[in-house]
């Protein structure tokens, strides 16, 4: 078994493992170009990993056939993933887990929410603006380490996570800025 093989499955079960994906399968063929696949899942999306002959392909399972990631969330409007994908894929095997952690992190948030039942867990909906929400999750990082608790810190973190989140879910393409120190509280 290749050494490469292995170290690129060590990395794509660490991506699915941290975002709670199910590894399916992996198979590595050394007589066809040393070309190998990974399945994997979560209640959503099945979707693989495919090194074909050096070239390397994100692929979707629509219940019936294999279609190409990058035109499969595009046409559902996950615009985010598609662009990532195709703006990506030629650094994948440089290091996997960068990759394959943002996609998962997007298809993450994309999971469908009840609000009846997050109703009656406590939570309020919170309908912001898109200026808003980019607003939040920029303007925390403002803030000063040592003004804040790690409780607050915390609590920030998740705000700024969930805007992101609910940015990601309606195919808003969103990258945060990080301030220069002047531009930071005093």
């Amino acid at each position: 078994m290749n050494t490469d093989f292995k170290h690129i499955e060590t990395e794509v079960k660490k991506a699915l493992l941290k975002y709670k994906w199910g590894f399916l399968s992996s198979k590595y063929d050394e007589e066809n170009f040393g070309n190998w696949i990974f399945e994997f899942e979560n209640s959503s999306f099945k979707l693989r990993l495919v090194n074909d002959r050096g070239d390397f392909l994100i692929q979707v399972y629509d219940g019936i056939e294999w279609q190409l990631g990058e035109s499969y969330f595009r046409d559902l409007k996950i615009e985010t993933v598609a662009h990532y994908i195709e703006e990506n894929y030629n650094t994948t095997q440089d290091d996997i887990f960068q990759f394959l952690s943002p996609i998962l992190m997007h298809l993450n948030a994309l999971e469908p929410i009840n609000f009846e039942e997050e109703i009656k867990k406590g939570k309020i909906s919170l309908f912001l603006e898109r200026h808003e929400i980019e607003f939040l999750c920029n303007e925390w990082r403002k803030i000063p380490d040592d003004r804040l608790t790690i409780e607050q810190r915390e609590i920030w973190a998740k705000i700024a996570y969930k805007g992101h989140a609910s940015l990601h879910k309606k195919g808003v393409h969103f990258e945060p800025t990080f301030p220069n120190e002047w531009e930071k509280y005093k």
